[in-house]
C-alpha cells in the first residue's frame, strides 16, 4: 500500500527520480509506437485526407513518419530543412513555408530546432526519424531529473513526486515529445534554464557565483531564443534576476559584471546566426523572420474577440499568400511588411487589439483551448491548468497568500513571460507547452505545502 508522508509517497523506488524518468521514457516510446493510431485519429478529427502510399510496415512508417502522418503542417518544413542542412544546402525548404520561398535560404524557423533535427540525421542517416524521435523522447525523459531535483530542494520528496507525475503524465507534453516541432526542444531547454537559474540564485545569495553556471545559463538562454524568438524575454528575465538577487549583500560592480558576462555569452552564441542573416538580407535578424507573421496572423481585423475559434480563425485583410506579400523581393521584406500590417491594426483598432490580447491572456491562464474542440485537447488543457488554479485557490484560503513565491521565482518568471508572449500571439495549446514544465514544479510545491504545511525545509527555503 502506498504511504503518504512529508518525506514522500510509497517506497524507496517511487522516491527516486530514476523511476519517474523511466516512466516518462516508457510512456512516450509507447505513444511513438502507436503513432499510426494517434495520427489517424487526429486526421479524422481534423477532416484531413491521409497522404497516398502510406507503408503497411510499422517500422517503415516510423522511419519517415512525417511523410505520411503529419501531426502539424510545420513538420514537413522542419524535415525538409534538416535534410537540406545535412546535404550541405543550408537552411532551405523545398516547398516553401509562409514567408519562405521554395529552394531559397530561410530564417523563418530560427536556427535551433532545424539544427537539432539535422544533428540526429547526420549521426544516424538523413531522414531516419526512428533514431531522431527516440533521441527526442530520451531528452524528454531526462528532463524529469531537473524537475524532480528542483522541486525536492524547495519542498521535499513528496513535492518532487507530485511534480514528476504532473510532467510525466501530461498529455500535451507526451504529444510534444513525439512531434517534430520546436516545442519538443523548448521543453528541455526551459528545464535547463530553470535548474541553472536556481543554482545561480543560490550562489548569488552567498556572494560566490560560479562563473561556469553563468556561462551555461547564457548559452541556454541563447538556445531558447534561437529555437523560439519569443523566448528572448527569458534572457531579459535572467538579467533582472542577476541584478536584483543578492543586491543587499553584493556590490553593485560585481552584479554588473555578472550581467555583462551573461549578456556577452548570450550575444556570442547568437552572433553567427545574426551575421548569416545580415549577409543574406542586410537586416538585423538575430533570431527569426517569424515575428511579423505571428504578430499579424493573430492580430488583424478578420478575428473576433472571444474565447472560441474566432480568436484564431478569420480572413486576414491582406492574405499572407497574396502577391502583395509574396511578391516582395526577399524573406526579410515579407516579414517586415507583415509586421507593418500588425502595427497598422494596432494603430487603427486599438480597442479590438486590446480585446484580442485580453482573450489570449485568458486562454493562457485558464484551462481552455481556442484552436480545437475535441476531447483530447480539452483533457490536455484541464491537466495543464486546472490543478494549479485549484491549488492556488486553496493556498489563498489556507495561508492568505501564495506560499513560497520567493523560492519559485524562476518558475514564476517563465510562466509570466509565456503569458505575455501568448497574449500577443499564439493562443493554441502547443504554444503554451513550454510553460507546462514550470507549472509541474509549481504544482508539486503547492500541493506538498498544502499537505504538510509545517515543513521546516519550506521555511528555510523561503527565508534563504
Amino acid at each position: 500500500m502506498l504511504r503518504l508522508s512529508r518525506s514522500g509517497l510509497g517506497g524507496k523506488w517511487l522516491k527516486s527520480p530514476n523511476c519517474w524518468a523511466l516512466l516518462a521514457l516508457g510512456i512516450r516510446l509507447a505513444a511513438f509506437a502507436s503513432i499510426s493510431v494517434i495520427g489517424t485519429a487526429m486526421e479524422r478529427a481534423a477532416g484531413m485526407t491521409p497522404p497516398a502510399g502510406r507503408p503497411s510496415s510499422v517500422l517503415q512508417l516510423l522511419y519517415s513518419r512525417t511523410d505520411f502522418i503529419r501531426l502539424t503542417e510545420d513538420e514537413t518544413a522542419y524535415n525538409e530543412m534538416a535534410k537540406n542542412i545535412v546535404a550541405g544546402r543550408g537552411f532551405v525548404t523545398d516547398n516553401g513555408w509562409l514567408v519562405a520561398k521554395p529552394g531559397q535560404p530561410t530564417a523563418y524557423a530560427g536556427a535551433g530546432y532545424p539544427l537539432f533535427v539535422a544533428l540526429w540525421y547526420r549521426l544516424f542517416g538523413s531522414g531516419n526519424q526512428i533514431a531522431f524521435f527516440v533521441g527526442q523522447i530520451l531528452l524528454a525523459a531526462l528532463a524529469t531529473y531537473p524537475i524532480f531535483w528542483i522541486t525536492r530542494e524547495i519542498a521535499g520528496t513528496l513535492a518532487a513526486q507530485i511534480a514528476a507525475a504532473a510532467y510525466v503524465f501530461n498529455p500535451l507534453l507526451i504529444w510534444v515529445s513525439i512531434a517534430m516541432m520546436s516545442e519538443a526542444l523548448m521543453g528541455p531547454l526551459v528545464v535547463g534554464y530553470l535548474w541553472l537559474l536556481h543554482r545561480v540564485m543560490d550562489s548569488a545569495r552567498t556572494r560566490s557565483l560560479a562563473w561556469g553556471l553563468l556561462v551555461c545559463l547564457g548559452a541556454d538562454a541563447a538556445a531558447l531564443a534561437e529555437t523560439r524568438s519569443i523566448s528572448f524575454s527569458l534572457a531579459l528575465g535572467a538579467l533582472l534576476v542577476l541584478w536584483f538577487v543578492g543586491a543587499a549583500t553584493t556590490a553593485r560592480r560585481l552584479r554588473l559584471v555578472r550581467c555583462v558576462m551573461f549578456a556577452a555569452v548570450f550575444a556570442s552564441v547568437c552572433a553567427p546566426w545574426a551575421a548569416r542573416n545580415y549577409f543574406l538580407w542586410h537586416r538585423w535578424i538575430p533570431f527569426s523572420t517569424k515575428s511579423g507573421m505571428s504578430a499579424y496572423m493573430f492580430n488583424n481585423s478578420g478575428l473576433r474577440v472571444g474565447l472560441g475559434r474566432q480568436l484564431v480563425a478569420g480572413e486576414m485583410p491582406v492574405d499572407a499568400y497574396s502577391p502583395a506579400i509574396q511578391g516582395l523581393p526577399d524573406e526579410s521584406s515579407r516579414d517586415a511588411a507583415l509586421m507593418g500590417l500588425f502595427w497598422q491594426f494596432v494603430r487603427t483598432q486599438p480597442l479590438k487589439f486590446l480585446g484580442l490580447v485580453a482573450c489570449r491572456f485568458a486562454v493562457a491562464v485558464l484551462p481552455v483551448t481556442s484552436t480545437e474542440s475535441n476531447w483530447p485537447t480539452a483533457l490536455a488543457a484541464l491537466w495543464s491548468k486546472l490543478p494549479i488554479l485549484v491549488l492556488l485557490a486553496l493556498s489563498l484560503v489556507r495561508f492568505g497568500k501564495v506560499p513560497l513565491a520567493a523560492a519559485l521565482l524562476p518558475e514564476i518568471l517563465v510562466v509570466v513571460c509565456w503569458w505575455l508572449g501568448q497574449s500577443l500571439a499564439g493562443p493554441g495549446l502547443r504554444f503554451r507547452s513550454p510553460a507546462d514544465f514550470a507549472y509541474s514544479i509549481i504544482v508539486g510545491v503547492l500541493a506538498a505545502v498544502l499537505l504538510s504545511p509545517g515543513s521546516d525545509l519550506r521555511r528555510q527555503r523561503l527565508s534563504a
